[in-house]
């Protein structure tokens, strides 16, 4: 199998601008700790933070992930992958 390098350097590249928006969105979140907000809108704004950094992981995932079909079907495999990982109830 031959890889081809400048498709090795957009993957790493990928890889580290989301890792590097995520390293971001963890700052935001601390900070909104900080903010002391009563207890449902402190949820709701962790809800939105963290729809905010799966939704980048999977577009990073569907990006890297080479003829999975169109985008929609990429999301999917993405959230079913995840979905699988995910710890089961005993």
């Amino acid at each position: 199998m031959h890889v081809d390098a400048e498709a090795v350097r957009k993957s790493v590249r990928t890889y580290f601008m989301i890792g590097g928006a995520l390293l971001v969105f963890t700052a935001i979140t601390v900070a909104a700790n900080l903010l002391h907000l009563s207890v449902p809108a402190a949820i709701t704004l962790a809800l939105i933070i963290a729809s905010i950094k799966a939704s980048m992981v999977a577009a990073a995932m569907t990006a890297l992930m080479p003829g999975a079909g169109p985008p929609p079907t990429r999301i999917a495999s993405v959230f079913i992958s995840l979905g699988s990982l995910s710890e089961k109830p005993s």
